[in-house]
């Protein structure tokens, strides 16, 4: 779960990977888009990895955009993602 900052924020989610790539290494997720990356390498993987994932979000107010000036925040966010990574010696391609 995560809270951001200026909004009142709670999203879980779950990602089911298929493949090597990920063993050994650091993934984290990037907050706007959700798409999990690799800030430590385990450079003896060569591979594909197939990637599904879902999140759900609810926000229940944010800063940025007050209710006060006509703002309606939208309370429930649903997001499905699904990638194709290859990972080589010469290279990375997501």
């Amino acid at each position: 779960m995560e809270a951001a900052l200026g909004a009142d924020l709670v999203r879980a989610g779950l990602d089911l990977t298929v493949g090597l790539i990920g063993r050994g290494e650091l993934l984290v997720r990037e907050s706007v888009t959700g798409h999990r990356y690799c800030v430590i390498r385990n450079e003896g993987l060569s591979e594909f990895f197939f990637v599904l994932g879902r999140d759900v979000a609810d926000v229940t107010q944010s800063i940025y955009l007050p209710d006060e000036d006509g703002f309606e925040v939208t309370p429930n966010r649903d997001r499905e993602q699904a990638f194709l990574h290859w990972q080589g010696a010469q290279g990375v391609a997501f």
